[in-house]
């Protein structure tokens, strides 16, 4: 897409929660999840799907792509690849 290097920042969502508190980082609202906060701030998304489509069988993976598609801002650009 010819981003720049400099400014352009990627978020991983596998290091998005400690794993050793994930009741503590989930609790209340899953709105309010790490997920969720960094969707809102982000300007696009972009999912890795493997030839078997597990991406879309897991929970996280639906909330973020809901996210992504029907809960952004106008101008919020999701790929997946």
């Amino acid at each position: 897409r010819g981003l720049p290097k400099a400014t352009t920042t990627f978020w991983v969502c596998a290091y998005a929660l400690n794993q050793h508190d994930v009741d503590g980082e989930l609790a209340g609202d899953v709105d309010t999840s790490p997920f969720a906060r960094a969707l809102l701030i982000a300007d696009g998304a972009v999912s890795i799907v493997d030839e078997d489509g597990i991406y879309f069988s897991r929970a996280w993976c639906g909330f973020e792509l809901y996210h992504a598609i029907a809960a952004s801002p106008a101008g919020f650009e999701h790929h997946i690849s």
